[in-house]
């Protein structure tokens, strides 16, 4: 487990650099920013290739959002970056999907964003099948420089935002089992631009800087977009019975962090149309297609545009299922099967060597995109060891059971683990795991199942030093398990750390600092001590297979201790401040002991808060600029930053006692409550 894919478990837009010279070619760009109804422009010439020094230039201009699309041309030692969308899960939703419309470096040196990425019309992405691992958005050229942030653009219209209900969310959502959310109830924050063309322009500064000279090593840029992260989706019930809003609020909830290790990285399946095999058969090049989000029947592929290239395993060899013939035949050259593939829809497992290439470890083609993309992908929901079967969910939040059977593979991100029913039996498959099945000619069996990410979550207990035990809180009680755990051994490899030093042995760290790695022989007695306080301590931690203390089962190599959510609270004492700390006391809705609540008002160690202003609605949808109705009023998310003397005042005036607020925090060992994230609220009073 690298530090790249660490941050991933809070949500990542991750830039994996493959380092090579790209060819010939020169150019400059240039770009004013604006804000409001503002122009911008970027210029530059059109990505080079290959060798010579051919110039050209291109040109762009925005609607007046101050985000301009455009791509500078690579001059000549200009460097191949795989850009990677990725993302942790929430059990609340089966959809959250959200489209990348561009994203730009910011040179350390100063000067103009460079735009490396633009989607003509961005392919929405669903962050809940990404849960620990990434998707390919294409490879991109990048001048040389070193960078130390990035400009990260997402589409805001009524609909770029798309909202769908698990199978068993929690009582906050205020929806039921497997809703869409309407579009008019989805709230995007800090939009900029005209009516249809809004966005909402994030920028991000790198925890270390970014260098993408001619020659470097591949390098991963993990810009986390967290799912996880409590002010990511607030919602709003109100008492007066009006509809539920949901804010989205992409601001101030991105973190950036480098990595070399990229091949440790966990990718998800891609889908693609075979555009050709090389004359050699080594590799072939596919363009990326992605699925239609929310689904539809037949599922539509959404071409991207974007090239990708993988090769063969010459190793192991590339299995290649042939869904149309179900036929199958393992290759370590593509030129004999480049009949059976050729113009045909692909669906692609890979793993990054550490030339910055991609492997693929196997492909499933038909001449359906249906076909290629229906195998189920999601959450294991239900394990039944008596019935032998497998419950995964949907995007849609949908369950569809396969049965397994004594030929059943089983793999763990691409090695094979184990066979059969076996499988089904003492927590070798839990409820959580992310997975991609593969099913067979019945439709119904599974022929393969990978997991692509092993999560074991929930309330934590009877930490040691050599492991815990998770008691799952989903909230159908027959998803939950409650299993005894062993870290990984002290030896065991376990990725790098935020200054690239390698970590043996199992590890834990915060969610407000994943940064601060707790790591070595202490970090288990560590954790125990963490992991004590007056509320239970919830984390979630990803496992790995075949370790020396249980080389037949899973063992824990990293933990992230979460957020515990107090819920809807009243403030029965206001802010009172000593220094570096502020305290509050609240009344949790249905309890009847009050909680301190500490925040830290220091830079760098300061709670996420915000006023939230319900205003009320008028009962007639009037329309507001942006194609959304005003009858159910509109929310507003106002960020407060506590580490300013007028920010802290603010919050002191507006927590009197009987104020309404929301808290995230994690519990002390000495009763405090931390804050992660405090929302209080103003205007129309929330009901729960």
């Amino acid at each position: 487990m690298v530090f790249a894919q660490r941050r991933a478990w809070l949500g990542a837009v991750m830039v994996a650099a493959s380092l090579t010279a790209c060819g010939g070619g020169s150019s400059t760009a240039s770009t004013s920013a604006s804000t409001g109804g503002g122009a911008a422009s970027s210029q530059g010439s059109g990505a080079g290739a290959g060798t010579g020094t051919g110039t050209g230039t291109a040109s762009n201009s925005n609607d007046g959002t101050g985000n301009g699309s455009g791509t500078a041309q690579a001059p000549s030692n200009a460097s191949a970056l795989t850009l990677i969308l990725s993302d942790a899960s929430s059990g609340d939703w089966a959809t959250v999907g959200v489209k990348v419309a561009s994203v730009a470096l910011v040179p350390a040196s100063g000067g103009a964003p460079v735009i490396i990425y633009t989607a003509a019309a961005p392919a929405m992405i669903n962050l809940e099948q990404l849960d620990h691992i990434g998707q390919l958005l294409g490879t991109v050229s990048v001048p040389a420089g070193t960078y130390s942030g990035a400009v990260v653009t997402l589409s805001g219209n009524a609909g770029d935002v798309a909202l769908t209900t698990s199978s068993a969310p929690s009582a906050h959502v205020d929806a039921a089992a497997s809703t869409a959310i309407p579009a008019s109830q989805i709230e995007v924050q800090n939009l900029t631009g005209s009516s249809g063309s809004q966005t909402v322009a994030v920028p991000v500064s790198f925890a270390s800087t970014l260098n993408t000279q001619s020659g470097a090593a591949p390098q991963a840029l993990d810009i986390d977009l967290p799912l996880s992260k409590p002010s990511f989706i607030l919602t709003h019930q109100p008492v007066d019975g009006t509809a539920t809003l949901y804010a989205i609020t992409f601001d101030g909830a991105i973190n950036v962090d480098t990595t070399s290790d990229i091949v440790s990285m966990v990718l998800r399946q891609s889908y693609g149309t075979i555009a050709a095999v090389a004359a050699d058969g080594l590799s072939m090049t596919a363009t990326i297609d992605n699925p239609t989000v929310p689904a539809v029947s037949p599922e539509t592929a959404q071409p991207s545009g974007q090239a990708l290239t993988v090769w063969a395993d010459t190793s192991n060899g590339t299995m290649v299922y042939d869904l149309d013939a179900q036929a199958e035949v393992t290759v370590s050259n593509f030129a004999p099967a480049a009949a059976l593939i050729d113009g045909r829809y692909v669906r692609i497992e890979s793993r990054f060597e550490p030339s910055g290439s991609l492997v693929a470890t196997r492909l499933w083609v038909s001449s359906q995109f249906q076909t290629v993309w229906q195998s189920p992908e999601g959450h294991i929901t239900q394990v039944d060891a008596k019935k032998n079967t497998l419950t995964i969910e949907d995007d849609s939040g949908k369950s569809q059971t396969v049965g397994v059977n004594a030929a059943t593979e089983f793999d763990f991100q691409g090695n094979a683990i184990g066979t059969g029913t076996a499988m089904l039996a003492g927590g070798l498959i839990a409820p959580g795991f992310k997975v991609h099945v593969g099913l067979s000619g019945t439709r119904s069996l599974a022929r393969t199942v990978d997991i692509e990410a092993a999560i074991f979550s929930g309330a934590i207990s009877n930490a040691s030093a050599t492991g815990l035990t998770y008691s799952s809180q989903y909230q159908a009680p027959i998803k939950n398990y409650s299993l005894a755990l062993d870290y990984i051994a002290p030896s065991s490899p376990n990725g790098t750390d935020a200054k690239g030093q390698p970590i043996a042995g199992y590890d834990y760290w915060n969610f407000a600092f994943p940064s601060e790695i707790a790591s070595g022989p202490a970090a288990p007695q560590s954790f125990a001590l963490a992991t004590t306080g007056s509320l239970v301590s919830e984390g979630i931690s990803v496992a790995h297979w075949a370790d020396p203390v249980f080389p037949t089962g899973w063992a824990l190599a990293s933990t992230v201790l979460v957020p515990i959510p107090i819920g809807l609270a009243t403030v029965t004492s206001g802010l009172v401040t000593n220094g570096a700390v502020s305290t509050l006391t609240v009344l949790a809705s249905g309890s009847a002991t009050a909680l301190t609540v500490q925040l830290i008002n220091a830079s760098g160690s300061a709670p996420l808060v915000y006023q939230m202003d319900r205003a009320r609605g008028n009962g007639k949808n009037n329309g507001n600029g942006n194609g959304r109705g005003n009858g159910n009023g509109k929310v507003t998310l106002r960020p407060v930053d506590i580490t300013t003397s007028a920010g802290l005042d603010q919050l002191s005036t507006a927590l009197q006692v009987g104020v309404s607020v929301r808290i995230f925090g994690l519990p002390k060992a000495d009763g405090v409550v931390q804050a992660y994230t405090l929302v209080y609220y103003t205007g129309v009073k929330p009901a729960n």
